[in-house]
């Protein structure tokens, strides 16, 4: 995989405590003030994130979070996290993931869907594809600051074949660290247990981040 553009909008590694990851579940919030405060870095400053508005990051990251419906969920897993959206079609839990994965580095509700950007391209493999609406969105981020709000994803299947034709549609703003609040670095996108659980009524998707 050749090496990711260089990141002009670094973002503050926050110090986290992860529990040893077991299987799929939710990832409990924290239930106090000192639970919280052990996630927030010792840092602070301009752009940093300050213990209250790190307090109201966390607890609006779950499925009620800033972004709605924002059908996505952080789980724990050794030294990375994983994501984990679902929706009732491809579609939406595709744009639910790549909401999540910015949810995680900066708090969505101060973000403004004042632009729009468009990818499109074809993949081998539904596993090919998740990985690439990921990866081509976090290259946009590291190159531009785009910073996804709300997305439409239309992911048209080959007859005869795995392959996908990917259109996704975004908005949002350009990070900017006067008015955005810093979460944590996301480096890249991983194949590491990448998993597509598709239902008549449902969808499940699962991807590691290296943070």
């Amino acid at each position: 995989m050749p090496a990711p553009p260089q990141n002009r909008y670094r973002l503050s590694r926050l110090t986290r405590s992860r529990p040893s990851y077991t299987s799929p579940s939710p990832c409990p919030l924290p239930s106090s003030s000192s639970e919280i405060s052990s996630l927030v870095s010792s840092r602070s400053g301009r752009g940093t994130v300050t213990s209250s508005s790190l307090s109201e990051m966390l607890l609006k990251s779950s499925a009620a979070g800033p972004t709605k419906p924002s059908n996505y969920e952080y789980l724990p897993h050794t030294a990375d996290i994983q994501l984990h959206s679902w929706g009732p079609t491809l579609n939406s839990a595709l744009s639910s993931l790549t909401i999540s994965m910015f949810g995680y580095m900066t708090d969505l509700s101060y973000i403004l869907p004042s632009s729009s950007q468009i990818i499109s391209f074809k993949s081998d493999s539904p596993e090919t594809g998740v990985f690439k609406i990921l990866d081509e969105w976090l290259v946009h981020f590291h190159t531009k600051g785009f910073v996804v709000k709300e997305m439409e994803v239309e992911v048209k299947e080959e007859v005869g074949s795995p392959g996908w034709d990917v259109k996704c549609v975004a908005k949002g703003e350009e990070f900017d660290m006067e008015r955005h609040t810093q979460g944590t670095e996301v480096k890249a996108i991983t194949y590491s247990n990448l998993q597509i659980h598709r239902k008549e009524d449902r969808v499940d998707l699962y991807v590691i981040i290296d943070i």
